[in-house]
């Protein structure tokens, strides 16, 4: 995976988004995606089977699978190109017809899921180039990010039956994740959060529509021009990505306080244009991050620590080898006791980049973290399988 370690600040939203060095990323995308099979689809499979027996103390086990697209397998004939097969873990294989997929409308490693028949694909994303992309370079790159998208959208479903099974009350791994993307959400129970589950499935809704809609864009972006004014900057260090800003934003602008408002955008941002994506941004976070901006219309008010913390857990598991027991534990309570929400009130009115103003910042959001961009991403990931900072 990947975290916001060291980037710019991207002044309401639509600047560039920065990246670790990839030996401090996290998880890669099949490590993701095998976590989601052992977490995330036992959770939608069980989320299916509460839908189903809501008033039965036990149900039937559900037999899951999820089918991959091999594209590779569509051979032409005397009747013109077949449809191509689906695999599921096994090897067991599918055609389209048996799936009840139209086969004109699926891509290279798109995946269905047979329980809850959903088509996560990357099939209505119009790629492009921006800047200069070897051709060489560009089929991998394409095939990445489509691989993405699709992982995005699979991450997203699962994360929505979660939030649709909670009802007025969540909990358990889906508490944590809402309690760990949302910092706002530390000092509020369970019920009050509940209140809000409906505005995050809203934004996640909104997001899985505009990826598989006709209007849905992506650039991959190269070596930019000079005169290409909207790709300013995404040469620098570490960009991963962006999207152009809405005329809603341009003029939020000129408030330089806009920021520090808690009344939330509206997800109405009238933004348009691609997402653009460096080589950095290709991964599922990034793209589940910028699709919120360009769908939702939300903000950049903090990236997220959770890389940051993932370390520190780390490092702090090793220390407590080997150190005397109560410098350990006082160590460990000081690291904790940043990972606590603040008063709304310090927060800065920007996106800080660097430590610790910057993990300070996370969690003074208060209820802008509802629109804020990274706070869905971690969200999404962390309630499939990725790891939860400890708090």
């Amino acid at each position: 995976m990947r975290a916001q370690e060291a980037r710019a600040d991207r002044a309401g939203g639509d600047g560039r988004a920065r990246v670790r060095p990839a030996t401090e990323r996290g998880t890669t995308a099949d490590r993701l995606l095998a976590l989601q099979r052992a977490a995330g689809n036992a959770a939608v499979t069980r989320a299916v089977q509460g839908e189903q027996h809501r008033h039965s103390s036990a149900g039937p086990v559900v037999q899951r699978a999820v089918w991959t697209f091999n594209g590779s397998t569509r051979t032409h004939n005397v009747v013109g190109q077949d449809s191509g097969l689906w695999y599921d873990d096994t090897g067991r294989t599918r055609t389209s017809a048996d799936l009840r997929v139209d086969p004109a409308s699926v891509h290279h490693g798109d995946k269905y899921d047979d329980v809850t028949r959903q088509l996560h694909s990357s099939g209505s994303v119009a790629f492009s180039r921006r800047g200069t992309i070897p051709d060489a370079a560009y089929p991998g790159r394409e095939t990445r990010t489509r691989k993405a998208v699709v992982e995005a959208q699979q991450k997203m479903a699962a994360a929505l039956a979660l939030l649709d099974s909670a009802g007025a009350s969540p909990n358990g791994p889906l508490l944590r994740a809402l309690k760990s993307a949302f910092p706002v959400f530390q000092t509020a129970t369970s019920q009050q959060i509940g209140q809000f589950l409906p505005r995050i499935g809203k934004v996640l809704r909104r997001v899985q529509a505009g990826l598989n809609s006709q209007g849905a864009q992506i650039a991959l972006v190269g070596q930019t021009s000079p005169l290409d004014l909207g790709a300013r900057g995404a040469g620098d260090a570490g960009v991963a990505g962006w999207v152009g800003p809405s005329g809603q934003d341009l003029l939020a602008r000129l408030n330089p306080n806009h920021m520090k408002s808690e009344d939330l955008p509206p997800m109405d941002s009238g933004r348009s244009g691609p997402i653009n994506l460096r080589e950095e941004g290709e991964v599922a976070w990034y793209v589940i991050h910028e699709a919120t901006h360009r769908f939702a219309g939300t903000l950049d008010y903090q990236y997220s620590s959770y890389e940051h913390e993932l370390h520190e857990d780390t490092a702090q598991g090793a220390l407590a080898a080997v150190l005397d027991p109560a410098d350990a534990a006082g160590q460990e309570a000081e690291m904790l006791g940043r990972r606590v929400a603040r008063d709304p009130d310090t927060y800065t009115g920007r996106n800080e980049t660097a430590r610790p103003q910057r993990q300070q910042n996370w969690y003074a959001m208060g209820r802008r973290a509802l629109m804020n961009a990274d706070s869905y991403a971690h969200f999404v990931m962390t309630a499939t399988g990725s790891p939860v900072p400890r708090s």
